[in-house]
Formats: structure tokens, C-alpha cells, sequence
């Protein structure tokens, strides 16, 4: 059951153009971060780029975009459940918040 929810998953992400954009980004972003002196929050200047000020700041940075991406990649799964109507069965059986997200197959009865 969760291989059959998984291709389809990979089947649907792949026919979007948001796929690609939600990859490209961070890629970008780490190139960009590694390849140039001043890119990113810290910019040029006398800041060591490994100091606590700097990585603080570009954790924050990295975990407050890493939320957004990850509400847009779950986002249309859990509203396709609710526009089908399928999140009644769903709700019908005990399941478990990684058994929903994930497609896993072995619900208790």
C-alpha cells in the first residue's frame, strides 16, 4: 500500500513545475552561500563567517525557509484528501499523524 501511494506521489510531483522549483531553490542557495564572499545575511565585512553571530542567523534563515518549503510540499496532499472527500474513511479507523503522512499500510482495526 505505501509503495503504491509513494508512485503515485512521484508520479503527480513530477508533472509539477513546483517540484523542480522546491529543489532548485536550496540548491541555489547553498551554491551561492559556498561560492561567494558577501551573499546571504552576513554580507562583506569584518564578521567571521563561522561565528556564532553568523551561523545563528543563517540557521534561522535556512529553518524559517525549510518550514515553508515543507508546508508547500505536504500542503496539497492533505487538501486533496479533503477536496475528495476521502478524509471521512480516513478518520473512520484510528490512525496514527506518520501513518497519514506517510501512506503506511498497517492500521490497527
Amino acid at each position: 500500500m505505501f509503495k503504491d501511494f509513494f508512485l503515485f506521489e512521484l508520479k503527480l510531483r513530477f508533472r509539477s513545475i513546483s517540484t523542480y522549483v522546491f529543489f532548485l531553490m536550496p540548491f541555489l542557495i547553498a551554491f551561492f552561500a559556498v561560492s561567494t564572499s558577501d551573499f546571504g545575511p552576513i554580507g562583506a565585512g569584518k564578521v567571521f563567517k563561522n561565528g556564532p553571530f553568523a551561523l545563528t542567523t543563517i540557521f534561522l534563515q535556512l529553518t524559517a525557509f525549510g518550514s515553508i518549503l515543507i508546508a508547500a510540499i505536504f500542503g496539497p496532499s492533505i487538501l486533496r484528501d479533503f477536496q475528495e472527500d476521502t478524509y471521512q474513511l480516513l478518520f473512520t479507523k484510528p490512525i496514527s499523524k506518520l501513518a497519514y503522512l506517510g501512506g503506511a499500510g498497517r492500521h490497527p482495526l
